[in-house]
C-alpha cells in the first residue's frame, strides 16, 4: 500500500489492494434528494445541454453494463467508439451534482470526503434510471442503489473484466458479436456466474469464450471449490444447452505466479485443455502485443507440467496479424 488509509490512484491502477478496506462514496445515495424522473429527463434533453447528450448516454450505458469503471476506462471506451469527449469534465461534474452518477474509493475507515489523489471508481446513481429507461433499448427500473455496494474483491474482479472488454473491443470491434459481463448459466437447478461470456466472429464462424477473473485470494480453496462444484459440471454436462461447441475458457490472473496453480486445479478436475491464461499486465499491453499462457500437462517424458507462452490470433486485429 501507499502508507495512506485509502487507495491512491497510483496503487489502484494495479488492481490489487487491501481486501479489508471498504467503499467510501462521494455522496450518499438518496432517492428523495434526486430530481424526479420527469424533471431529470427534461433537464437531460434541454437544448442548452444538447452538446452533452450523446456523450452522457454513452457513459451511462457503459456504467450500467459493467457496474463500475475508472475514469481511465470510461475514456478508453469513448475513444474506441469515437465519441467526442472534449466536454467530459463538464459532463462528469454535472452528472455528479444531479446524482446521475456517483463514485467511491476504498479506505480503511470512513474518511469523509474522497481525497483528490484517491483511486476513484464510478457507478450509477438514482438519476440515471430515468435517462436510461427513456433513451436506451431496455428498461432500467430494476436498478437499485444497493447494486453499487460490493466487496473489494468483487469490485476488483469487475474492473479487471472491463479491462478485457476494452482491449477486445479495441482490436476486434467489428467482429465482437457480444460481450456479457456477469454471465450467468444454469447447471441443473443451480445458477452459476462467470466474469463474462463473449463471442468473436471469424468470418461467419462464431468463436465463443468464457472469462473468469481469478484473484490471489481465490487460491487455492475458493478456486478449487468453484471448479469442482460449478465449472466442472458445466463443462461435463451443461454447456450444450448454450453452445454448439465447448467455448474456450480464458482465466485472467494477477501475475504469472498464479498461472500454473490455476491451470493445474482446472485441468486435474476437467481434463480439458480448452483454456488459456492471461495476466493483468499482459491485458494492459493490448491484445496486439499480449501473450497468453497455454498449459502443457505432465507426461512420462516431461514429468512437470508447464505454461508455454502463445499468441492468440482470435484477439488480434487483422492489421497486426
Amino acid at each position: 500500500m501507499s502508507g495512506k488509509n485509502y487507495v491512491t490512484a497510483t496503487v489502484g491502477k494495479k488492481l490489487s489492494f487491501n481486501y479489508d478496506y471498504k467503499q467510501v462514496f462521494h455522496h450518499e445515495f438518496s432517492a428523495p434528494k434526486t430530481m424526479s424522473c420527469d424533471l431529470i429527463v427534461k433537464t437531460f434533453r434541454d437544448a442548452k445541454y444538447a452538446h452533452l447528450q450523446v456523450l452522457g448516454l454513452e457513459v451511462l450505458k457503459f456504467l450500467k453494463e459493467f457496474c463500475f469503471a475508472t475514469r481511465e476506462q470510461i475514456e478508453a471506451n469513448l475513444k474506441i467508439k469515437k465519441v467526442d469527449m472534449s466536454c467530459l469534465d463538464e459532463l462528469m461534474d454535472w452528472y455528479l451534482s444531479l446524482r446521475i452518477i456517483n463514485y467511491f474509493t476504498f479506505a480503511k475507515f470512513d474518511i469523509g470526503e474522497v481525497p483528490e489523489d484517491a483511486f476513484c471508481i464510478f457507478c450509477l446513481d438514482h438519476g440515471a434510471r430515468g435517462i436510461l429507461t427513456h433513451y436506451s433499448n431496455s428498461d432500467h427500473w430494476n436498478w437499485f442503489s444497493s447494486d453499487n455496494f460490493r466487496s473489494t474483491e468483487l469490485v476488483i474482479k469487475y474492473l479487471s473484466t472491463t479491462e478485457v472488454y476494452l482491449q477486445t473491443l479495441k482490436t476486434k470491434r467489428d467482429e465482437l458479436k457480444f460481450f456479457e459481463p456477469l454471465y450467468d448459466v444454469n447447471i441443473g437447478k443451480r445458477s452459476i456466474r462467470f466474469s463474462a461470456g463473449f463471442r468473436i466472429m471469424n468470418g461467419f464462424t462464431p468463436r465463443d469464450f468464457i472469462l473468469e477473473s481469478v484473484r490471489n485470494y481465490d487460491l487455492p480453496i475458493g478456486w478449487q471449490k468453484k471448479v469442482d462444484q460449478q465449472i466442472a459440471p458445466f463443462v461435463e454436462h451443461h454447456w450444450k444447452k448454450y453452445y454448439e461447441t465447448l467455448p474456450v475458457f480464458i482465466f485472467l490472473v494477477e501475475d504469472e505466479a498464479q498461472a500454473l496453480e490455476v491451470a493445474e486445479i482446472y485441468y486435474r478436475r476437467t481434463e480439458s485443455n480448452q483454456f488459456r491464461i492471461i495476466t493483468d499486465q499482459e491485458v494492459k499491453k493490448g491484445f496486439n502485443k499480449a501473450v497468453f499462457l497455454k498449459y502443457v500437462p505432465a507426461t512420462e517424458e516431461s514429468p512437470n507440467a508447464t505454461m508455454v507462452p502463445v499468441t492468440a490470433s482470435a484477439f488480434r486485429s487483422e492489421k497486426s496479424a
